[in-house]
Parts: C-alpha cells; sequence; structure tokens
C-alpha cells in the first residue's frame, strides 16, 4: 500500500500543529486519532506521537498485520480522569485458549491524566445544555416581568435621567458577546447631558432588550443616535430576513425563521410595555437594509407633547464604544 504525504509528515509535530490550528484546536488537550495505521510494535514503534497530539489506534486488528506489529491493535479509552490507550495482544481462537490454558492480555499506555476530572459540563454537551438553561431562564424571567408589567405590579419612578450612563452599562454589560459577535457600536448623540424623562431602572431594561435583539437578529453594526427626545437604536439586517414592523413589538412575534435563533419573543414587547409605562412611545422602521427603532419619551409632565417619529435624532457624535 502506497501512504500519501499525510503519512509521511505524522511525525512531525509542527505539521500535526498546524492540522490542529486549521479545525480551531489549540492546547495539550487536542489530539488526532488516527485508525488503520499499523503500529510496529516489536521495532519499538508507539502509538504516541508528537508529544501525545496524535494517536495511533486500531493497528493491527487485523490478523495479515499482526505478524508485523506484534500486537492485535489498540483501543482509546477516554474517561473523567484521562485517556489511556490499550494495546491488545493477539488471540488465536477460543480452543487454543482452553487447551493452553492462555488469557487474554492487554498493557495500558497513559496518553493524558487530567488535573481535574472532566464533567459533563466541561463538553461540548454541557456548553449546549448551559445555553439551554440559560434560554429556559430567560424566558422565565421575561414572561414574569411582562406579566408583571400588564398587570400594573411592576413600580415606575419616572424623573429626568440621564440618557448615556444606563446606555454605557448595557453596553458594558453584553461586551462579551459584542466583541465576539464583530460589533463595536457607535453612539451618536446631540449633546453628553442629555436628559429624557424616564425611570432609569427602566430605561436600562429597555437598552438591554433592544442590544440583545441586535446580537440574535442583526446582520452586523449598531449604531446608538440620541436627540430632541428621541433614541434610535440601528442595525443591518440578516440577509433575507425584512421583519413586519407593524408586528414587531407584538407578543411572542419571531417573524421570520431568521428571526427564531434564541430568545422568547417578549424582548421587544417588553420594549413597548415599559416605553407607554414611562409615558413615552416606540417605532419602527426598515431604510433599505437597517432597521431602525425608535424610542420617543415623554417630555414630563409639565411639558408639551411628545416628539414624534419625525423628530430624528441630531447629529453629534461622540464615538464608537470601547
Amino acid at each position: 500500500e502506497r501512504k500519501n504525504s499525510y503519512y509521511r509528515l505524522l511525525e512531525q509535530e509542527e505539521t500535526v500543529d498546524r492540522i490542529l490550528k486549521e479545525f480551531g484546536l489549540h492546547g495539550k488537550e487536542s489530539h488526532i486519532v488516527n485508525g488503520h495505521v499499523p503500529v510496529e510494535q516489536i521495532h519499538g514503534e508507539s502509538p504516541i506521537k508528537c508529544g501525545g497530539r496524535l494517536l495511533i489506534i486500531d493497528g493491527g486488528f487485523s490478523k495479515a498485520y499482526q505478524a508485523k506489529t506484534g500486537i492485535a491493535g489498540y483501543t482509546l479509552v477516554c474517561s473523567s480522569r484521562g485517556m489511556q490507550l490499550v494495546a491488545h495482544e493477539p488471540f488465536e481462537s477460543a480452543c487454543a485458549a482452553i487447551v493452553n490454558e492462555s488469557d487474554l492480555f492487554s498493557h495500558y499506555l497513559d496518553v493524558e491524566t487530567y488535573v481535574h476530572r472532566k464533567l459533563v459540563a466541561d463538553t461540548d454537551v454541557g456548553r449546549e445544555l448551559r445555553e439551554q438553561v440559560y434560554y429556559l431562564e430567560e424566558l422565565l424571567e421575561e414572561l414574569f416581568l411582562y406579566t408583571r408589567l400588564r398587570g400594573g405590579a411592576f413600580p415606575m419612578e419616572c424623573r429626568k435621567t440621564a440618557v448615556l450612563p444606563p446606555l454605557w452599562d448595557a453596553l458594558a454589560e453584553f461586551y462579551p458577546q459584542l466583541d465576539g459577535a464583530g460589533i463595536r457600536p457607535d453612539l451618536q448623540f446631540d449633546r453628553e447631558d442629555m436628559q429624557v424623562w424616564a425611570s432609569p431602572e427602566a430605561l436600562g431594561r429597555v437598552y438591554r432588550n433592544l442590544i440583545a435583539n441586535t446580537l440574535r437578529h442583526g446582520g452586523g453594526g449598531l449604531t446608538v443616535s440620541g436627540g430632541q427626545g428621541t433614541v434610535c437604536f440601528s442595525n443591518v439586517l440578516l440577509p433575507g430576513a425584512v421583519p413586519d414592523v407593524e408586528h414587531l413589538f407584538d407578543r411572542f412575534y419571531q417573524g421570520s425563521p431568521a428571526r427564531g435563533e434564541g430568545g422568547a419573543g417578549l424582548g421587544l414587547s417588553i420594549v413597548r410595555e415599559l416605553m407607554e409605562q414611562m409615558g413615552g412611545r416606540v417605532s419602527a422602521r426598515i431604510d433599505g437594509d437597517i432597521l431602525r427603532i425608535m424610542l420617543m419619551f415623554s417630555p414630563g409632565p409639565d411639558s408639551r407633547a411628545i416628539p414624534h417619529e419625525g423628530d430624528a435624532p441630531g447629529g453629534g457624535h461622540i464615538g464608537r464604544y470601547r
């Protein structure tokens, strides 16, 4: 059998590291597991290569190879405590074992011993379970909050509130997700000391829900602009995902399969409830491939009417959030 370049290079640690990196794998716990390669243990060859980065199993299960290898192959055993290769001695037959009173022998080769036991939580399945638990908790929390808002049981104390500090807090809370998505929010406000009539706690929740909506359903980028009693969140839409702005704030609205990734369909409904209970309004429009969500705040009990959607925020620029 003629071997290709891979089998000639598998003894080189640099080559193995490059292959692992192509699959996004790094660190000492990353391995290539190779099968169907005879290991000539009879001549001192080891199935553990490149410092444990490449492991060879099988290696002689076929009887035709056993005279060449001196063994009957390997089995990789992985447990919560580590990894081992089990080397099997050739087995002639059940009859020969009885007549010769021979036993089956296996030798254990330690590949890796974990300092801390590996739990389900450390696996890919564990990460998936954590994500499911997170979304279930988020669903319950949003259902509870929505019920309180609809039932008038959510305390709302409005006052003149600075717009930017709760926005900075919300962006800081979502920084890992924003950074992972390659989103650098662009803040554009008429003035840094802009104030609106709002509850600071409710305003922070509105911001967090809108940022979460951008992360789940946006196609990249986030611009937050403000002026004249209005704050606008803008983001690019995913290709083919055009939500119905007339129903965007409806309870459990998903709109399209592209908008079904995570979330309970309550985030924007909660935004509408919070804005209305603060005396304001929220609306949405689509300009080309840009979704704009406008928060229009009440000017307060002693002022004139709420800004309307045409009162677009001014053109001041604070800069990108880092």
